[in-house]
């Protein structure tokens, strides 16, 4: 098995069970992700720390990816 390269960096710290989707938008340098079996919307900025970002639950049980509109 290969070793990571020195310049790799966590991102966030969001505990996701199946973090997928992920999501540049590029004008407000945020990065959005999902947990796909939690149901969870992540937004985190850029520039923040590894535990500074956003969760939204959205109640509707597991989601399957997401776009922007």
């Amino acid at each position: 098995m290969e070793k990571l390269p020195k310049n790799v960096e966590v991102f966030a710290l969001s505990r996701c069970i199946v973090g997928e989707g992920p999501i540049w938008v590029a004008e407000e340098k945020t990065f959005y992700w999902l947990d796909l079996l939690q149901g969870y919307i992540y937004r985190k900025k850029e520039s923040s720390e590894i535990a500074d970002f956003d969760v939204f639950k959205l109640d509707v049980g597991k989601i399957g990816g997401m776009v922007r509109c």
